[in-house]
């Protein structure tokens, strides 16, 4: 196997892989897609971190397997893992913003890798984003808004303010008189 790593040359750092090499997981996310993406400079260090964190969680999952050899189906049982079997340290399922941020991390290695000719396809091109899931609306029903209502003349001023989120999420304070 052809040596994969991060080489620095007048400042800046190249890839010493060349197609088609079939680079080991931790390898190349390690020694080619930290060195030169994530702790490269252009990063604050809570960036690194996160991915390099979230990079821990895929090379721990893949082992020893070849990137050339992820495909879509390896990627998607992974993401079922982190959502269904998965334990943080303290024995909790992950939540689903994090499948969603591991989910990015994988999108930028594997692209990365591709560009840099790790890889000849990028599996995740075939793998659907995960679902972000949305909390249910706890509104008033008919009656208790009907009472709201009827009781709102009788509060101070300050209470006659409704608070709305529009189509796009954002925030409204609506004045009631």
């Amino acid at each position: 196997m052809a040596n994969i790593r991060a080489v620095e040359k007048n400042g800046k750092f190249f890839c010493t892989a060349s197609p088609p090499v079939l680079a080991r997981t931790k390898r190349a996310v390690n020694e080619v897609w930290l060195p030169l993406r994530i702790q490269n400079g252009t990063n604050k260090p809570v960036t690194v971190t996160f991915h390099r964190n979230n990079a821990k969680r895929l090379t721990e999952y893949f082992k020893g397997r070849s990137m050339q050899k992820i495909a879509a189906i390896d990627i998607q049982r992974y993401l079922t893992y982190l959502r269904t079997e998965y334990r943080s340290t303290r024995g909790k399922p992950l939540a689903t913003k994090t499948v969603c941020h591991l989910y990015a991390t994988l999108g930028l290695i594997f692209s990365y890798v591709k560009r840099q000719e790790v890889i000849s396809k990028n599996p995740m091109q075939q793998v659907e984003a995960p679902r972000k899931g949305r909390k249910p609306v706890d509104a008033l029903d008919d009656e208790e808004a009907a009472r709201f209502f009827r009781l709102l003349p009788t509060l101070p001023p300050d209470f006659h303010c409704l608070h709305r989120t529009d189509a796009h999420g954002r925030s409204l304070l609506l004045h009631v008189s």
